[in-house]
């Protein structure tokens, strides 16, 4: 309901329409953006059946209408100027796609947070304005015309499948094809995401996401190699049984793990994602634009 709030208050100089994307919830989401108005935008609410945020942006794409798609998410609070802000450098012509900026929500932020903690909880602290490595779900928007060269994001990445890279992916593939990606950091969202996601235990799987996911790109978008998966998966397996030991012993409810603890799960993942990919044939044509193979059914 905050995020809807936060969307009634926005107030764009342009027309537009906001598009409410139900992914399958049985949790009474549908009856609250059924009853969703907006004093100057259309709203249309779209029930989206198959699991995966991959699925939800894919309709959106194929519902929405106007030259500009914007995107965010629904635990983020945006600013009244938020469509204005983001879509400035698109309507400007300095840019194809745009990554706005976010910000932790402050009663989320801790101590023990390293910069790594925070960009995998979506803050863009770390990105350059001028060439953004990558978009980011919560805050981006992009032209139109950008889709009859990237036509949709990978079903197989994203939260419901492997966990995340969805928006990483397509932003790739936009630099791919040359499109020109900028950071619109004058403005920024507040991210208020649960505070269960601070959990060690919950952090320890982020990592394994990150590790899968990244195996998964590497594979079939980069065809990229990687050295002795089966070897370095065995080398890690000590390391990351006494890291399991020392989760049973710390309470995985605990908030807090150590960055060197999350690189190593990482690591070892994109080892065991690795060997699982490999043996499939690719999804993509070297750095592509289009799945040339169907997706992995769940």
């Amino acid at each position: 309901m905050r995020t809807l709030d936060s969307l009634r208050a926005v107030r764009p100089s342009v027309p537009g329409e906001l598009l409410l994307i139900d992914n399958g919830s049985s949790d009474g989401t549908w009856d609250v953006v059924g009853s969703f108005t907006h004093p100057t935008l259309a709203v249309r609410t779209i029930r989206e059946g198959k699991p995966g945020l991959s699925y939800a942006r894919n309709r959106a794409l194929a519902e929405s209408t106007g030259d500009i798609i914007a995107f965010t998410d629904d635990d983020v609070r945006v600013p009244p100027d938020w469509i204005d802000c983001l879509t400035r450098p698109l309507l400007e012509g300095r840019a194809e796609a745009v990554v706005g900026g976010i910000r932790l929500a402050p009663h989320l932020m801790r101590p023990w947070m390293t910069v790594t903690h925070r960009e995998w909880l979506c803050s863009t602290e770390s990105l350059d304005p001028a060439a953004p490595a990558h978009l980011i779900g919560a805050n981006m928007a992009f032209v139109r015309s950008v889709l009859a060269k990237v036509p949709a994001y990978d079903v197989e990445l994203g939260p419901g499948r492997l966990g995340a890279w969805d928006d990483t992916l397509f932003s790739w593939q936009l630099k791919a094809t040359g499109f020109r990606l900028l950071g619109a950091f004058d403005h920024f969202v507040e991210h208020h995401f649960a505070e269960s996601r601070l959990s060690r235990a919950s952090l320890l799987q982020a990592a394994q996401i990150q590790g899968r996911c990244y195996a998964y790109v590497l594979h079939h978008w980069q065809h990229g190699s990687h050295h002795a998966p089966k070897r370095q998966l065995l080398r890690k397996l000590p390391s990351l049984a006494r890291l399991h030991l020392a989760n049973n012993i710390m309470q995985p409810s605990r908030e807090g793990a150590s960055e060197s603890d999350l690189l190593l799960v990482a690591s070892f993942y994109t080892d065991w994602q690795w060997l699982r990919e490999h043996k499939r044939p690719r999804n993509y044509e070297r750095r592509g634009l289009k799945r040339s193979m169907p997706p992995l059914s769940l």
